[in-house]
């Protein structure tokens, strides 16, 4: 019985691969193979959760969405197929897909679809632009000096459509004097307090589409002492070392890792510089040097650096009969 269905499956690859050489697509022949090793059965095409039970899957134009595609096998176990499916739209002028994520250009109707091996599921889209109804900001109202908070924001729509998580805003403070906030790539909303160790309180204000929306947020807790590891440092030149810092408050509570948000120094950076926001030593000739990081009034403990040649020796001159 094994062995006919094996037979049944070979001969159907092999009808598959003859069929995909003819047209010069040798895409299906491997998607084939992989089929029927993994005997799936379907794929399944699923949005987020928040659209899990809509009937319609609502979008502005602008707005990313991803979907995955899911291939169900034999025994019941279901695979992640979203970067290896093909997807493609009804209408590209409507939306745009790649690798499951969406993108919506302007009002109308589409399917999004998702192909593997002969089997496919498609889920229709209504691209529909509404008024963006409120914000809601996520993130802490209090932070300790010498701390980061990441930020984001929810959107609600003027119709049925799920709340927007990450909604795509514009981040500003209502003062530059105690934080900054990131407002582009991948850290945006991050806020970071000055490395001056100043409190106070100031606004994060997001707004999209001339809605605004803005948050108090009090920064307090004053830094005590920062504790950096490791204590001493050996690196061959050219290599480098990451720097760790631990902060300890006056309520004596500690954040483990506060590297990115306090200024590093080395008393010699012909010897060994660091990177100023981060903590990364780098060997730059042979010799010691040593490097503190500080925020506000706190500094901390001097950690010794111990620069070697590089791990390839020192170059060598033999002279003729030496």
């Amino acid at each position: 019985m094994i062995f006919k269905y094996s037979l049944k499956i070979f001969f159907s690859l092999l009808a598959v691969y003859f069929f995909s050489a003819c047209n010069g697509d040798a895409d299906k022949f491997r998607q084939a193979v992989i089929a029927g090793d993994l005997e799936i059965q379907e794929i399944s095409v699923n949005p987020p959760l928040r659209y899990s039970n809509e009937e319609k899957i609502l979008l502005n134009a602008g707005q990313t969405l991803s979907f995955q595609a899911k291939v169900k096998q034999e025994n019941g176990l279901e695979r992640d197929f979203t970067d290896t499916a093909i997807w493609s739209t009804s209408d590209t002028n409507i939306a745009t897909v790649s690798k499951g994520s969406l993108t919506a250009k302007q009002d109308g109707e589409i399917t999004v679809k998702a192909e593997f091996a002969g089997y496919a599921d498609e889920k229709k889209v209504t691209v529909r632009t509404v008024d963006l109804k409120s914000i809601t900001i996520q993130g802490s109202t209090q932070i300790d000096a010498c701390q980061s908070e990441q930020f984001t924001a929810i959107g609600e729509y003027a119709d049925t459509r799920p709340l927007w998580p990450n909604l795509d805003v514009n981040w500003s403070l209502s003062s530059k004097d105690i934080a900054t906030v990131s407002n582009g790539g991948d850290t945006k909303g991050l806020l970071t307090t000055n490395k001056t160790g100043s409190q106070g309180t100031v606004d994060i204000i997001a707004i999209k589409d001339d809605v605004p929306e803005a948050q108090t947020l009090t920064i307090n807790n004053t830094l005590k002492t920062i504790a950096v590891t490791p204590q001493t440092v050996n690196i061959a030149k050219d290599n480098t070392q990451q720097l760790i810092a631990t902060a300890t408050y006056e309520d004596n509570s500690s954040t483990p890792d506060i590297s990115s948000n306090i200024t590093w120094k080395s008393n010699s950076e012909g010897v060994a510089k660091v990177d100023s926001a981060g903590g990364l030593v780098t060997g730059v000739a042979k010799g010691e040097a040593e490097i503190v990081g500080a925020c506000g009034e706190a500094v901390s403990n001097a950690v010794k650096v111990t620069v070697t040649a590089p791990t390839g020796g020192d170059a060598i001159q033999i002279n003729e009969g030496s």
